[in-house]
């Protein structure tokens, strides 16, 4: 269903000269024939040998070229701003890796990114941001420009302790990557993708609150589409949190002066 729902949601907004191709993922039984060793279940092994395994076939690419799995949403604004995303860092000078979306997973970042959002949206622009100081993760969705085929392929790890979108994230970290993503965020994830089959239990809540926070603040999201999800996530919440969570609630406001 995932795989149809991409292919339904890219025919309705990308123009006659996109094209998707689709290449068949290593599974964890795939892992466990290669006998790839590592601390990380096979299936989130699986998952970064697909995105490696890609690059291997295209790796005779001249162009840059757009990495999606199965949960990627693209949205009415999606095309025009990945073009303009690229024309603007083709002038800058040689690049690597373009983030239509990412993951972000600080509290501090979000409120940044909140406020930039309005004025952008505001002002009807877009902004390339640098991702190498923030705590970000995700590789649903990336463009590659294939001089960064061969840097990504000769990271790729001997025991698979680390999950693919934290080892992207250190090659930027790291400088061995340039790096930049689009904001507004030019794609999301599909709805219910925050089920993820590479989450455990435990995890399921935080990775619900980095969904939702990456579900209103593309540029074709809106927060009151996610106000029944948004409450449910105060329930059971101390008396303590939520009086700290009004006061950043004040303070995340547009009426609030800085000083």
């Amino acid at each position: 269903e995932r795989r149809e729902a991409l292919v339904d949601n890219f025919t309705r907004f990308t123009p006659s000269d996109w094209s998707l191709e689709r290449f068949a993922a290593v599974d964890a039984a795939g892992v466990q024939a290669r006998k790839i060793i590592g601390s990380l279940r096979p299936s989130a092994i699986a998952c970064g040998l697909s995105h490696l395994e890609l690059m291997r076939e295209k790796r005779n690419e001249t162009s840059p070229f757009l990495m999606l799995e199965d949960d990627a949403l693209f949205g009415p604004n999606s095309c025009t701003m990945i073009r303009e995303a690229i024309d603007l860092l083709e002038r800058e000078g040689p690049w690597d890796i373009l983030f239509p979306d990412l993951c972000i997973t600080q509290m501090g970042v979000m409120a940044d990114l909140l406020a930039l959002r309005r004025k952008l949206m505001q002002e009807g622009h877009m902004r390339l941001l640098n991702p190498m100081r923030w705590a970000f993760a995700s590789s649903t969705s990336y463009i590659l420009h294939p001089r960064a085929i061969p840097k990504i392929l000769s990271a790729e790890p001997k025991e698979w302790n680390v999950p693919y979108d934290l080892l992207l994230r250190h090659l930027v970290q790291e400088g061995r990557l340039r790096a930049r993503c689009i904001f507004p965020f030019a794609l999301s994830l599909e709805e219910n993708s925050n089920a993820s089959t590479i989450s455990s239990d435990a995890e399921l809540r935080t990775v619900y609150i980095w969904y939702l926070f990456r579900r209103m603040i593309w540029r074709d999201g809106h927060f009151a589409h996610h106000i029944a999800e948004t409450e449910s996530l105060t329930q059971g919440l101390s008396a303590e949190t939520l009086a700290y969570a009004r006061l950043w609630a004040a303070m995340a406001d547009p009426s609030f002066v800085p000083k």
